[in-house]
């Protein structure tokens, strides 16, 4: 899966021993619309950094050090080029113009404008990618990462803000760990 990202770097939703790759069959005009191929779905970029942690941790300490500075670059390019919020919230978006439709337990769900499922999988993400950087040395990508998952952990928390009800569902509260 690692060694099969798109040209622009996203990694795929499911990729086949025999290398072949799905990277976004969840657009709301795939096929025939064109450009579908450029869709992409939010969650698979976070969900690879899950992947990697796994493996990761599993690792001895030489073998995780090997293995961190052959795949973070990937993980990161794929991580940046999934969207995010054009007004830098730093939640997961989805284009209105080209929205997605959800997969799993989200089938034919479309997703526009912020996603906060797929954000909150970015945030386990780039606190994944904290945790590795800090642990291999990397201590300026740890900080950039514990920023990034602030800043989405925050946005959140303004998103769980009931008006209606005079309370916030802090963001602590709303995932379950």
């Amino acid at each position: 899966m690692f060694s099969h990202p798109r040209a622009d770097g996203l990694l795929g939703e499911v990729c086949v021993p025999s290398g072949g790759c799905i990277y976004a069959q969840t657009c709301a005009d795939h096929p025939p619309a064109p450009g579908w191929e450029q869709c992409l779905t939010l969650d698979t970029s976070s969900f690879a950094v899950k992947l990697a942690a796994h493996i990761w941790e599993r690792m001895t300490p030489s073998e995780g050090a090997a293995f961190y500075k052959k795949w973070l670059p990937t993980l990161l390019l794929s991580l940046n080029v999934t969207t995010k919020d054009p007004d830098g919230s730093g939640l997961l978006w989805s284009n209105t113009s080209r929205p997605q439709l959800g997969y799993g337990f989200q089938d034919g769900e479309t997703k526009s404008g912020d996603v906060l499922y797929s954000s909150l999988l970015y945030w386990n993400a780039t606190r994944l990618i904290a945790r590795m950087a800090d642990k291999q040395g990397d201590h300026a990508l740890a900080g950039a990462m514990s920023a990034q998952a602030d800043l989405i952990k925050g946005s959140a928390n303004r998103k769980l803000w009931n008006s209606s009800l005079g309370e916030e569902t802090t963001f602590y509260h709303a995932v379950s760990f």
